[in-house]
């Protein structure tokens, strides 16, 4: 009895967890079988195919207009500077588009959150045709979402690195900046630029604005440099610097790795920026944050800048503009030159020792009068010398002035003083072509 029993509560047991083994895994059966993990071609267009892409999303609306070759952002919000390369992406990507799986047999698609998507995004193609996809809710198992296609039935996941295309706003394709965006008129808010290079051969040297966007070499010592070449070399790139694409590095750099230290005032605000390599790679940090950012290394030209290229051969620099007048002694002629000059631009006007002269001919002139080729680097700055050839008083318009003094040095080439020291030497040909220069010019005006 005890035996028949036992029987009849082993089989009571067993119907009970067989039923528990049906409650329990027939839905994830089901679920499992309703879902086709395969990857499906969603989009597949050269990006020349997409002549737009208009998006809709929670946050924003936005459109991207490709066009001749260029992608242009449609509202773009005023003032912004917009990355070339996240544009593109964001396009390749879509023309691109894959689904992780699909849903088979889906039923409602209101349960997808298809029926009021959290998105939409529609494709413009060169055909004529219009994509459309909608973007629903987010599955709670991995992370995907639910996506479907203009008049299809299928419901599609999408990973949720793909999802975040529709949920993009605008800002995402906008360059991140160091600094400001500063237009030409606010240049005189840069106040210094200072570069430090490390294990190199290229001397440190600092750049600073003396008001009225005159910049003038501070250190090694100071001298006067050309404007252009100063803006196109240095200081463009340099309010150019975006933060580039943010990295985390396996494992920090080291001191020798460091190839560039900028520091950088604009107003009352210090910028400290470093440079420096990993396999291969250019990397750029600012100190007291944690931010590293890979750059291309086109956006710093002035990674092997000298401080001699911003001379662009030329000891002394000045815009003839800036010049009210000039007194030029030739002390081995003995003979003095008295140049004044009024007007602007191709107005401007001059005379020598009380003589008009033509417009042209003083233009020829003065590119004589400010030509002072470099012809060595002196290892020391040397003071005042009393073997003064030929000294010339440059009186600008702001009230300052510079006097240049020529002086033999000895190997056939004259020292140039400029107010006092000379950093370098020059060639006895231009003494010769300035006194030339304004010697015809005073012949011809007679």
């Amino acid at each position: 009895m005890d035996y028949k029993k036992g029987i009849t509560i082993n089989l009571i047991l067993i119907f009970i967890l067989s039923v528990f083994l049906i409650i329990v895994f027939l839905p994830e059966k089901e679920r499992t079988d309703a879902l086709a993990y395969r990857e499906v071609e969603l989009l597949q267009y050269h990006v020349y195919d997409i002549v737009a892409v208009a998006v809709i999303n929670e946050k924003s609306r936005f459109g991207l207009i490709h066009k001749d070759g260029r992608i242009s952002l449609e509202p773009a919000p005023l003032g912004a500077v917009l990355s070339t390369e996240a544009l593109q992406s964001y396009l390749f990507r879509f023309s691109k588009l894959m689904s992780s799986s699909t849903v088979s047999d889906p039923g409602d698609k209101s349960v997808y959150g298809l029926e009021t998507p959290r998105a939409q995004v529609s494709l413009f193609l060169t055909n004529g045709e219009k994509v459309r996809l909608f973007l629903g809710a987010q599955n709670p198992v991995d992370g995907s979402y639910y996506l479907s296609k203009e008049n299809e039935d299928t419901v599609y996941l999408l990973a949720e690195s793909e999802a975040d295309l529709f949920l993009s706003e605008p800002s995402a394709f906008m360059v991140s900046r160091i600094f400001p965006q500063l237009e030409f008129n606010d240049l005189n808010q840069l106040k210094a630029v200072e570069l430090t290079f490390h294990n190199s051969a290229l001397p440190a040297f600092k750049i600073e604005n003396r008001g009225n966007f005159t910049f003038k070499m501070a250190k090694p010592y100071s001298n006067t440099i050309d404007y252009e070449k100063t803006l196109s070399e240095l200081i463009f790139p340099v309010l150019a610097l975006s933060s580039g694409t943010p990295e985390l590095l396996p494992e920090l750099f080291t001191p020798k790795e460091k190839e560039l230290s900028l520091k950088i005032q604009l107003n009352d605000e210090i910028f400290n920026l470093f440079f420096f390599r990993k396999n291969g790679s250019l990397y750029m940090g600012r100190e007291g944050t944690v931010d590293i950012s890979k750059l291309d290394e086109t956006m710093v030209p002035f990674l092997k800048l000298h401080y001699l290229d911003l001379l662009n051969e030329s000891i002394y620099h000045c815009n003839v503009y800036e010049i009210e007048g000039v007194v030029i002694e030739d002390l081995t002629g003995n003979e003095d030159y008295n140049i004044s000059l009024s007007g602007q631009s191709v107005n401007l006007q001059g005379t020598v020792n009380g003589v008009s002269v033509d417009y042209p001919e003083m233009m020829d002139f003065f590119r004589v009068l400010l030509n002072t080729g470099i012809a060595r680097e002196l290892s020391e700055p040397l003071d005042q010398n009393q073997d003064v050839k030929l000294r010339i008083r440059i009186y600008k318009k702001n009230g300052s002035m510079d006097q240049l003094e020529f002086a033999p040095d000895g190997e056939g080439k004259q020292f140039l003083y400029i107010n006092g020291t000379a950093h370098f030497s020059t060639y006895n040909m231009i003494i010769v072509d300035i006194k030339r220069a304004l010697s015809e010019l005073v012949k011809k005006e007679r």
